[in-house]
């Protein structure tokens, strides 16, 4: 869509006059309102004195002026960022404009809009400058457009010139069969499929779309999907996984209270044991629920702390008596290596408390029967360091980045034996980073791990404040 005579507005300040250029072109919708945004900022500073006003209005206008000449180019067109959040604002608008003329032109060209033959110099960078790959052929199958994301995706080693026949640009036999058809009028419509490219971990997923273009010939779209399944894969796995971890709790739930109602009269100690179970599971429930809201909460960037005082003393009490039991059960040592007196650090509670239960959590659950788990607390430096050891399965080099990523589970077989959702180090992580810390990790495979957590003690906060 275009708008025609749209004006181009451009006030100079100095003596208080201003000028009024009406430009008679067709310009886009997106052009338009650049053009007038330039007019607006020159409009508010109008009448300003100071030289850095001036020089920020004398920049714009400058601009401005080169757009309506034809100056597409968004690092020629931008101001600097030393003007301030009116000049930050202009380039912003800039890369929007920019980024919008791109999808227009991708969607245009996609439904054959746009009657290119060839694409050379301010087009072929536009084109250039898509993210989804381009080739577009005339009925003769000879390439016509071609953009430097195709070239990638798709493999092409060689860098083709303009006029290459498809057959030789392409490898995949998907794709020079539905090209084919196209252009040999046996069969003009769109077809879209994937193509898989690489193996194992650097595979790459593809969706092509070879549709009909104008004038007979045809349009081959190319769409990197890879992070796409990547994420329909993971919410699958989670789902299942997730299903599995509250099934467990529920499912004990409902045995402890059956056995507690079937009690004798008067058996305290079968009603006691029972009750134990009971909350201790509906604990670990209100955990996982935590967990997956908290991730949410990441996801959409709205993870917030509720900031107070942290009590390490009762804190480190309540995990203890969550935790021993497990440990008894499984057959392995859990010990806790505490000072004498536990500062009280300031930071989120709750959250605090879901990291660590993570941290501990897992180490229980990878460490074989007859292993051991250590958690040890000191102060080093300005930082408060908690560490929990294992004896466990560890980590492989490769993977011990991965491991913090959402949804993502090791391949080691050890590993899927055990439930889990894949979330609980990726929250324990963001929560150390949002108190002003961090977790790293050391690990030698079939030896064990030492996950160390820091925070910053209440100086450093306060100082930080």
């Amino acid at each position: 869509m275009s708008v025609a005579g749209a004006p181009l507005l451009v006030a100079a300040a100095g003596a208080g006059e201003g000028y009024l250029i009406w430009s008679g072109g067709q310009v886009s919708i997106t052009e338009s309102a650049l053009i007038h945004a330039g007019a607006v900022f020159t409009l508010v500073y109008f009448g300003m004195r100071s030289r850095r006003e001036h020089g920020l209005i004398r920049s714009i206008l400058s601009s401005v002026v080169a757009f309506a000449n034809g100056q597409r180019s968004v690092d020629a067109l931008r101001v600097s960022e030393d003007f301030g959040p009116i000049g930050q604002t202009y380039n912003r608008i800039l890369e929007e404009r920019d980024e919008i003329a791109r999808q227009e032109l991708a969607a245009s060209i996609e439904n054959g809009d746009e009657p290119i033959e060839q694409a050379s110099g301010e087009l072929q960078t536009a084109i250039d400058g898509m993210w989804h790959g381009l080739a577009l052929f005339d009925p003769t199958g000879k390439a016509t457009v071609l953009n430097g994301a195709i070239r990638v995706q798709l493999g092409i080693e060689r860098d083709p010139a303009i006029g290459t026949p498809y057959s030789h640009l392409f490898s995949d036999e998907a794709i020079i069969k539905a090209l084919d058809s196209i252009l040999s009028n046996q069969k003009r419509q769109q077809n879209t499929f994937e193509v898989r490219r690489g193996e194992n971990e650097v595979e790459t997923i593809l969706r092509v779309s070879v549709k009909p273009a104008m004038r007979g010939g045809a349009l081959v779209f190319v769409e990197d999907i890879t992070q796409q399944h990547a994420a329909d894969e993971a919410r699958s796995n989670v789902v299942a996984h997730t299903t599995h971890e509250l099934r467990t709790p529920l499912s004990n739930i409902r045995l402890y209270v059956e056995e507690a109602l079937d009690a004798p009269e008067g058996d305290q100690e079968i009603r006691s044991r029972s009750l134990n179970v009971i909350n201790q599971e509906t604990r670990r429930l209100e955990r996982m629920i935590e967990d997956m809201l908290s991730v949410s909460e990441i996801e959409s960037g709205s993870l917030k702390l509720h900031v107070g005082d942290i009590r390490l003393d009762a804190l480190f009490q309540e995990l203890t008596e969550d935790y021993q039991a497990s440990a008894t059960d499984k057959g392995m040592t859990l010990s806790f290596d505490l000072p004498p007196k536990l500062p009280v650090i300031q930071g989120d509670r709750q959250k605090f408390e879901v990291a660590l239960h993570n941290l501990i959590g897992n180490a229980i659950k990878y460490t074989p029967t007859g292993g051991a788990v250590s958690v040890s607390v000191r102060e080093d430096a300005d930082m408060l360091l908690i560490e929990v050891a294992d004896t466990g399965i560890g980590i492989g080099e490769d993977e011990i980045e991965r491991i913090f990523e959402r949804f993502y589970r090791a391949n080691d077989p050890l590993v899927s034996d055990e439930t889990g959702t894949g979330l609980g180090l990726t929250l324990a992580r963001e929560v150390a980073r949002l108190h002003g810390g961090d977790i790293v990790v050391e690990s030698d495979p079939g030896n064990g791990s030492k996950f160390s957590l820091t925070v910053p003690l209440p100086e450093k906060l306060s100082a930080a404040a």
